[in-house]
């Protein structure tokens, strides 16, 4: 009689948790081919070889269709994994393969941070990534591990995974967009947006004074005041362009060739848009001329008239 209030206890408990239970009552012997149950997550198997007394092969009903061998004894209790089953912020799943979360922890963790952004709302950044998704096929553990393997920078773990810089405005994590960044570079445009998002009356790295001046400054280095907007927002992307140049150098062994070659195409063509806003030669001069980075440019200052030559009246 004890042992009957036991097994009920404990059936009654797995109710209460939300348990399917009736696949506990399964006899081991009664366990044959064509046999459907569910496990304790409430997903359907069905058992599609006999084997021999203790084991069986089973097959999971979804669009998976994952096939494994399992002792009959986890079938009675319903303690059946499925590799498939959704396990993080409702899309992601760890999938049947050679990747695991112990032996592929810094996978794992850029995995699962990577969808703790876009699909958890409490997270401190959601409100950025809110629109963001990432691909179905990194729904799937195992993808994205094997794509993280193939990628330059990724076993530097000063390196991070980013969506938009290869692909401007990407709003979608995939294999064909995404890259691995030096933290620096990654931190170098960021702070970039930030500044905007507080006023977004000025431009990117400037701010008003109460003088009424304006102030550029990037990467936490004052770049100096100007009577003017425009001649603050010159001097940060004159600061900005360069050392953007400079980190695409230094970093150049250690990158995806893309990736490098995304880094000259921002620091030179975008230098040549400044060259192009400041209208006159004398302008390009008289902004910033006097900061220890600005004569070494990308490139020569016979090149910066050229440009400017170029688009003279335009």
């Amino acid at each position: 009689m004890d042992g009957f209030r036991d097994v009920l206890g404990f059936c009654l408990e797995r109710i209460r948790k939300g348990y399917i239970v009736s696949d506990v009552f399964v006899d081991i012997k009664d366990i044959k081919k064509g046999l459907l149950c569910k496990n304790t997550k409430g997903e359907e198997f069905v058992v599609v070889e006999d084997l021999n007394h203790k084991k069986c092969l089973i097959e999971f009903t979804d669009k998976h269709k994952h096939v494994r061998e399992v002792h009959k004894s986890a079938i009675r209790s319903g303690n059946v994994k499925n590799p498939y089953s959704i396990t993080k912020q409702g899309v992601g799943y760890l999938g049947y393969g050679d990747y695991s979360t112990d032996k592929n922890k810094r996978e794992h963790l850029i995995w699962s941070k990577m969808l703790e952004r876009c699909y958890y709302q409490g997270h401190p950044h959601y409100e950025n990534y809110e629109d963001v998704i990432v691909c179905e096929d990194w729904h799937n553990f195992q993808n994205f591990a094997a794509w993280c393997g193939t990628q330059k920078g990724f076993s530097n773990r000063h390196f991070e995974l980013d969506k938009d810089f290869l692909v401007e405005g990407n709003r979608v994590y995939g294999p064909d967009v995404c890259c691995f960044l030096p933290q620096v570079i990654n931190k170098f445009f960021l702070k970039g947006r930030t500044a905007q998002k507080r006023d977004k009356n000025l431009a990117k790295g400037v701010t008003k004074m109460e003088s009424g001046n304006y102030r550029a400054a990037a990467n936490g280095r004052k770049l100096g005041t100007f009577p003017t907007q425009k001649q603050a927002e010159m001097a940060y992307k004159n600061y900005k362009k360069y050392n953007l140049w400079l980190l695409a150098n230094e970093y150049k062994e250690e990158l995806d060739e893309n990736v490098y070659a995304r880094l000259l195409e921002l620091s030179t063509s975008r230098w040549q848009d400044f060259v192009i806003d400041c209208k006159t030669y004398q302008d390009l001069i008289s902004t910033g001329m006097a900061y220890e980075w600005y004569p070494s440019l990308p490139f020569s200052w016979d090149e910066a008239k050229r440009i400017l030559e170029e688009n003279e009246g335009e």
